[in-house]
């Protein structure tokens, strides 16, 4: 029997560890959001990066590092979120086309679940439409940015989420590149001003199109803070069999 209760024990340990390292962190959906909309996040990432690459790839490739760096595996209804992208353009590629172009039934949201966007269009409330409804202030966990080369990502776009080319180039990629400002809600959240490629801020992440489940995970998933009351209620209740089994005995 002591050999069988510290079985369970071994079991119940990594029973518990294999849920916390099903997800590191948990976005929740937004409240007023019904089963089967569809939505983002957007967000300012941690991570510092100059503005220098001619390709998008490379900027999304910094985003989804940052997620990983900051937050480790970030998950949505049970799920791994993958495919995270920069908000930006490029010389060859807007920022319009990158997220997919015109998405009327894609809502925009803020980690902490505050609307940014009613939808990507240029109509009104929309992300390309001049103005957006709450600032895109926020780093992936919720918190406030508050450095100033987090206050003012880079994004190389107009405010109609085009390429800024205006004869002059100020995309991704070259010597001056347009940045937001991300305590605005006009359309400097997007296109403030510009300032030397080589500088060091950050981007604007965006995650891929995410769908409000139909139910919950049919795994509930364990928040690490709460490991140890877990695992001392385990410990506890095979304690109590073990006493049990001895006094019968």
């Amino acid at each position: 029997m002591k050999r069988l209760f510290s079985v369970f024990v071994l079991v119940a340990i990594a029973a518990i560890g294999t849920s916390a390292a099903k997800a590191d962190f948990i976005l929740n959906t937004p409240s007023g959001l019904s089963v089967g909309d569809h939505f983002r996040f957007m967000f300012v990432t941690k991570g510092t990066t100059p503005a220098t690459s001619t390709s998008l790839a490379s900027y999304d490739s910094f985003v989804s590092s940052d997620v990983a760096t900051y937050f480790g595996t970030v998950t949505y209804n049970g799920n791994a979120i993958t495919g995270w992208k920069a908000l930006g353009s490029t010389d060859t590629t807007s920022a319009f086309d990158h997220l997919g172009g015109s998405q009327a039934n894609v809502a925009v949201y803020r980690p902490d679940g505050t609307i940014i966007a009613s939808s990507l269009t240029t109509n009104a409330n929309g992300l390309w439409s001049g103005s957006i409804l709450n600032k895109n202030n926020q780093f992936l966990d919720g918190t406030n940015v508050t450095s100033r080369s987090q206050l003012y990502p880079w994004t190389g776009t107009l405010t109609t989420g085009e390429k800024a080319v205006f004869g002059d180039s100020y995309t991704l990629g070259n010597s001056d590149v347009y940045y937001g400002e991300v305590e605005l809600t006009n359309d400097q959240w997007i296109e403030s001003s510009t300032d030397g490629g080589a500088l060091y801020s950050s981007l604007i992440g965006v995650s891929p199109e995410l769908t409000v489940p139909t139910a919950p995970p049919t795994v509930p998933e364990i928040n690490p803070s709460s490991l140890g009351s877990v695992l001392a209620l385990v410990l506890g209740s095979l304690g109590l069999l073990e006493r049990r089994r001895l006094r019968a005995a």
